[in-house]
């Protein structure tokens, strides 16, 4: 496996961290699905919220859609042209993914 930050979900999938944003005492993950040969499927996206409940930390998954309309642009800025059109979006993924990659 990478040296990427990742985190495993209870089903077994495994989720690479895009950007990080703590929001209202709250933190937030832009991830893409990954798997243990580094591939990385952009059109899995999606924002988890981490929940920490007697020590221990979880992930939720952000179903409420006002909350992700404000969430998604302050983790992809440039999304804000791009909402009404996933595929743009999903280019937009990609190129911060291969952006991350080249580093």
């Amino acid at each position: 496996m990478n040296n990427y930050d990742t985190i495993d979900l209870a089903d077994g999938t495994q989720w690479f961290i895009l950007k990080e944003l703590p929001y209202n005492n709250n933190t937030y993950y832009l991830v893409i699905e990954t798997n243990d040969n580094d591939d990385f499927f952009p059109e899995q996206a999606k924002v988890l919220k981490e929940v920490i409940k007697d020590g221990k930390t979880y992930f939720s998954n952000v179903k409420n859609e006002d909350l992700l309309n404000t969430l998604i642009p302050l983790l992809v800025p440039e999304s804000k042209q791009f909402i009404d059109n996933p595929e743009q979006l999903k280019q937009i993924l990609q190129k911060q993914l291969d952006e991350i990659e080249n580093n």
